[in-house]
């Protein structure tokens, strides 16, 4: 950082900072940018501690903790007026409207909206979408900036007319591809999981939510297994005691012990992809799926769900196929059997993978929007 830049603080709203698809994409973020020039702040609007705090604060960062009680407008503007923010990146969705408009009072100069997904999962009744219309329209009177990871995300958080907007724009959450590249270790994989090594291996990435569809997943699954009777299924993600005790009845009652593994939460994804034969991912929503994007720089093919967020980057990404959720389970299965018979192998479509989907470009993107805050905040360092 030359002497004549100020360094520009910014503080990342979330829920929790736990390994979800949003918060791990911030966190690369973090790590790729100069941290004497971009210095992120956190907030945890849950008052939890998450996974990711323990390298933030390594990194030399600060996580505020609020919780979400009555004392949260005060407590969440005081924070503002005292560290001087020169940008507000908020990634909670339409509660976003809520903290922009403590962001306006605060005169922060960037005010970032940031829309990660098709939805926020709460329903869609008459009273939540009056209220949704209305943080709607807080959000685009206080917001400098709304971001979207996908047009689908804009689409159907901030109306079809976003692009008429210059303030809207579609900044990709990239994966980094050297996390996703390794060396294939299929036979290492297939021993830690004590799968025979002549055996496909089909893998799904994603936090056990209602809205991975997993139910989804194993019944596909099973089918398969009529076709391809050497198939694995590998399941990696925050486990959810509720639902994954759901899940291990159905394995039970299809008879497929033995045969549905789960790995958990992991920090090697990219070399369980390397490892596998098939993504299946019939995701119920998704804004952009970092996991779909995860196992194309890896080169694994993927079939998925026919939703906006995936649409979007159907013949862009290398190896994917789309599948409605409407179709018959049995469909499913033809689709990814075709997509087995007919692969070209994991480095060929390493090789096309497309640039606009790298980490690297996002991060640019993201450095010249902080970059054009007015940085009236402090330039201490951190207390």
């Amino acid at each position: 950082m030359g002497p004549e830049e100020k360094p520009i603080r910014i503080l990342h709203i979330f829920g929790v900072m736990d390994r979800g698809g949003a918060e791990t994409r911030t966190m690369e973020l973090m790590r790729s940018m100069n941290r004497e020039r971009f210095r992120f702040e956190f907030v945890a609007l849950t008052g939890r501690r998450g996974e990711f705090d323990e390298e933030i604060e390594r990194l030399g960062s600060k996580i505020h903790y609020l919780g979400l009680t009555v004392a949260l407008p005060f407590r969440f503007i005081s924070l503002l007026v005292r560290r001087k923010y020169g940008v507000l990146h908020s990634h909670v969705h339409y509660f976003t409207a809520f903290l922009l408009v403590m962001g306006w009072l605060a005169q922060i100069p960037r005010r970032i909206a940031h829309f990660r997904s098709t939805g926020d999962g709460m329903g869609d009744g008459f009273l939540r979408r009056i209220r949704n219309r209305i943080f709607k329209q807080l959000i685009l009177w206080t917001a400098t900036d709304v971001i979207g990871v996908s047009e689908a995300s804009l689409t159907l958080s901030v109306g079809s007319n976003w692009a008429e907007d210059d303030r809207c724009r579609v900044i990709y959450s990239g994966v980094r591809l050297e996390d996703f590249q390794k060396p294939i270790e299929r036979d290492g994989v297939r021993r830690e999981f004590d799968i025979p090594l002549d055996s496909v291996v089909v893998v799904h990435v994603g936090r056990q939510v209602v809205e991975k569809n997993h139910v989804r997943l194993i019944q596909i699954f099973h089918k398969m297994i009529a076709q391809i009777g050497h198939a694995h299924l590998l399941l990696a993600g925050r486990r959810d005691s509720l639902i994954e005790s759901g899940l291990l009845k159905m394995v039970q009652s299809y008879g497929l012990e033995g045969r549905v593994h789960f790995a958990g939460l992991r920090e090697d994804v990219g070399r369980l992809l390397s490892a596998a034969d098939l993504m299946i991912f019939p995701s119920l929503r998704e804004g952009l799926p970092g996991a779909v994007l995860e196992a194309a720089a890896a080169g694994l093919p993927v079939v998925a769900s026919e939703i906006p967020g995936i649409c979007e980057l159907a013949g862009v990404v290398p190896g994917l196929r789309l599948c409605s959720l409407a179709q018959s389970d049995e469909e499913w299965v033809r689709i990814c059997v075709e997509m087995l018979e007919a692969d070209e192998g994991m480095n060929k479509r390493r090789q096309v993978f497309p640039a606009l989907f790298d980490s690297s470009h996002g991060g640019e993107q993201f450095q010249k929007l902080y970059s054009a805050a007015t940085c009236n905040q402090s330039v201490d360092e951190y207390q």
